[in-house]
């Protein structure tokens, strides 16, 4: 659960991080877990805080192609998927009918007497 008190100058909250990279709740905390991300944690608090400086940096490392130039080309968060969106998109639509199949299974199993 993402908290919602206000950060110490300097330092984004986690929702403020993760809405200045564009990047969803899993994705941030996948980033925050593998180091990718420094959460930093004051004295006697339980939420963590992320400088502005690393997530600012971070942000314009991972540009969208409309925010760049056509000189430059962005990389992208997941450096080692090289589908394109629409493949992407195509695979996320596959799994999710693997699931529904899955628990349309499982339904049918608990209806059973």
């Amino acid at each position: 659960m993402v908290k919602t008190s206000k950060a110490p100058k300097g330092y984004y909250t986690a929702s403020q991080a993760m809405s200045r990279l564009g990047i969803g709740n899993s994705t941030f905390y996948h980033f925050v877990k593998v180091g990718k991300i420094r959460k930093i944690v004051l004295p006697y608090r339980k939420e963590g805080y992320y400088s502005q400086e690393d997530i600012d940096k971070l942000a314009k490392e991972y540009e969208t192609p409309s925010q760049t130039t056509h000189e430059e080309q962005p990389s992208t968060l997941n450096e080692h998927d090289s589908r394109t969106t629409s493949e992407r998109l195509d695979a996320i639509e596959k799994q999710l009918n693997e699931y529904k199949t899955l628990l349309f299974q499982i339904l049918e199993y608990l209806q059973k007497p």
